[in-house]
């Protein structure tokens, strides 16, 4: 018994002194908040807080959609060579340049290549199997999947591809005058020729399903 009144004692005094400390640490905070941070300052505090959470958020939403996204589309893509067939400039195409807003218009190229993938080698050697192509070079036709060449149309950039496989624009100049929109496209045009084969990419041929597009590199 004597044990059992002992522990109570001891144990109501250091809930006391528990309570003391407690109410001296809430009046120490009140204090300091007080003194150097009104209401006024609280809310700010709060505001500053929510917006750094929703500003962090929205630049996540833009990382995502202008990284991600582009690198999962861009992905499923191989490197191989390109062999230019065909082109030919059609209608107009109307468009909307992303940073000054402005609407212009364009001749739509048509690019047709023969596309031969290159898988046995790296992405960046692509370039040197080019130019040993060019130099009549037949070591080089051992890298080369010649069964699985095929006819495809050209884009200069994956936005192209995008937003014109539609109407199958080789390439979307969106500048203020036509005219210079024009240029470029006859510019776009003659190096290719001048060209003729050029390192590119393409949709590996089990994953195309509806039809053959392709991006140049």
């Amino acid at each position: 018994m004597g044990y059992i009144d002992i522990t109570s004692k001891e144990s109501g005094s250091l809930e006391k002194a528990q309570q003391n400390h407690k109410s001296s640490s809430q009046k120490t905070i009140s204090r300091l908040r007080k003194k150097y941070c009104s209401g006024t300052c609280l809310k700010f505090v709060y505001l500053a807080c929510a917006t750094l959470v929703s500003a962090s958020i929205i630049i996540e939403c833009i990382l995502a959609h202008l990284v991600i996204t582009p690198y999962v589309s861009e992905s499923v893509f191989e490197s191989g060579v390109c062999f230019l067939y065909y082109t030919a400039t059609g209608k107009r195409v109307k468009c909307e340049n992303k940073c000054s807003k402005d609407r212009s218009s364009f001749p739509c190229a048509n690019v047709q290549v023969i596309y031969i993938p290159a898988p046995q080698i790296q992405e960046e050697q692509v370039p040197k199997v080019v130019e040993a192509l060019r130099y009549r070079n037949p070591i080089v036709r051992e890298y080369l999947e010649v069964r699985e060449a095929r006819l495809l149309y050209l884009y200069d950039y994956f936005s192209t591809y995008a937003a014109y496989k539609s109407d199958k624009c080789s390439t979307s100049p969106c500048n203020r005058r036509e005219a210079d929109n024009a240029e470029t496209v006859d510019q776009y045009l003659r190096e290719l020729h001048a060209t003729g084969l050029l390192p590119c990419y393409a949709r590996p041929l089990r994953k195309e399903i509806f039809s053959y597009e392709l991006q140049q590199w």
